[in-house]
């Protein structure tokens, strides 16, 4: 991971735990890693993050590996609503995901008929 990756990284950890109103003791709770473990991350003064706390990190703070990595997701772009109807979706029960696809499939098929 190069320095430029790091430093986003590590301003990603951080601005997504105040988004969130967390403090570093509660993310700590939240994750089982250290407080201090975490400010070295926020700070980058841990330059190699492993995966296994990557994904721990953004399983806690709502985001996925690919947001924490500046990975552009083609289908989510940019778009906060996408961004956010995905992350409550992974909230929802299995059951409840599929009620969720079918309305939202009934609410396509709506729109593709009024644009006709």
């Amino acid at each position: 991971m190069n320095e430029k990756e790091l430093n986003c990284i590590a301003l990603k950890i951080k601005s997504r735990r105040e988004e969130l109103g967390l403090s570093l003791e509660a993310l700590s709770n939240k994750t089982g890693l250290s407080k201090s473990t975490l400010q070295r991350y926020e700070t980058g003064g841990i330059s190699n993050i492993p995966l296994d706390k990557l994904e721990i990190l953004s399983k806690s703070l709502d985001l996925s590996v690919s947001e924490f990595l500046g990975l552009k997701d083609d289908q989510n772009e940019d778009n906060p609503i996408i961004r956010t109807v995905a992350r409550s979706m992974k909230k929802l029960s299995e059951d409840d995901q599929k009620i969720a696809k079918d309305m939202i499939d009934f609410l396509i098929e709506k729109a593709k008929k009024q644009n006709e």
